[in-house]
């Protein structure tokens, strides 16, 4: 019996943007939250035909413009699940390139990967439409403008090639990523920031290997079925070897904050960062959801970038 029946039904697209700092552009530490908050206001302008600054909650079309589909991911309300699930997780990753650098001097690249889920694939013409848009609105601190460089996608072998005019990008699913075989030990690097709660608090200490599982189990049957048409999957009955424990713990708990566009207050976003070994029988039966979720993310915040992880079996 396959325990992720939801796997197969997930399909993304993964574009990598290139930007060429037209000024100085200079983020703050968390860049993922300055690209996103930047998308999002070119996304407004293109997708919004009521040409507001911010999305109104009492617009008739909520459930059907691109940017509402995207960004406030509403489960629809005949959903038999809308009243525990009124806001789905959005089908939607921005990922900055990974780098320390915060400050980009004129003719200086930066950029970000954007990855898109199922139904949000469907938004791809506004999406291009907006990247194009992002520069004039600036970005960072002070605003600096910028404009686009380039544009790839990941192709179905899961490498980088230009993004033609008109061209679709290769739709991504389980049959083309590489599943490793492993026996009794694996290695997790948490890339950018784990970040989820255990019992309504938030995680301060490196996730159990179950945990981890069900958040991604979570999470990518979540995205399954909100984004991709698979039937609902209960995870409750779901059993996940409870002998795999952490042999070695080489992670931190990394510190950020935010600006949101609704509070005036900062937000935190701390979370985990390094790498964790996991050890015991039957880990390698949760391979296809783990290499799944090193694309797709794992834990909260992820349409910022948080929970990218990459694995190891060295």
């Amino acid at each position: 019996m396959n325990p992720f029946p939801f796997l197969p039904y997930i399909n993304f697209i993964r574009l990598r943007v290139t930007f060429e700092a037209v000024e100085v552009v200079s983020f703050y530490n968390e860049k993922g939250t300055a690209f996103r908050s930047c998308f999002m206001e070119a996304l407004m302008k293109v997708a919004c035909n009521r040409s507001l600054k911010k999305c109104d909650f009492t617009c008739s079309q909520i459930y059907r413009c691109g940017y509402s589909q995207i960004i406030n991911s509403f489960s629809p309300i005949d959903h038999p699940h809308h009243g525990n699930f009124k806001n789905t997780p959005p089908p939607y990753i921005i990922e900055p390139m990974q780098d320390a650098k915060t400050t980009f001097y004129q003719s200086e690249h930066f950029g970000f990967e954007l990855t898109f889920i199922g139904s949000g694939i469907d938004q791809l013409p506004i999406v291009l439409c907006a990247i194009s848009f992002m520069g004039d609105k600036g970005i960072g601190i002070g605003r600096g403008k910028f404009r686009l460089g380039a544009i790839e996608s990941l192709s179905s072998d899961l490498s980088y090639k230009p993004l033609s005019y008109g061209v679709k990008p290769d739709i991504i699913s389980l049959s083309n990523l590489t599943i490793p075989i492993v026996d009794k030990r694996l290695m997790i690097q948490y890339d950018i920031k784990f970040r989820t709660t255990e019992d309504n608090k938030h995680l301060s200490e490196a996730p159990t290997f179950q945990l981890f599982a069900k958040r991604l189990v979570d999470r990518l049957s979540q995205l399954a079925n909100f984004h991709c048409k698979a039937p609902w999957y209960d995870s409750n009955d779901l059993l996940i070897p409870p002998d795999i424990f952490i042999s070695k713990d080489e992670t931190k708990e990394v510190y950020g904050k935010r600006k949101t566009q609704t509070m005036d207050k900062m937000m935190k976003i701390d979370g985990r960062e390094g790498c964790i070994t996991y050890e015991g029988n039957g880990i390698n039966d949760w391979m296809p959801l783990i290499v799944m979720g090193s694309y797709l993310h794992v834990g909260s915040t992820t349409s910022m970038g948080l929970g990218k992880y990459s694995i190891s079996m060295d």
